[in-house]
């Protein structure tokens, strides 16, 4: 599942940094 995740993150940072900031894993 985290690999996946990842994925997404990689392929869209604009939406991923908004879901990253949701889940409070901003500080990465």
């Amino acid at each position: 599942v985290m690999l996946r995740l990842w994925v997404k993150v990689k392929r869209g940072w604009a939406d991923s940094d908004r879901a990253l900031k949701s889940l409070g894993m901003n500080d990465l």
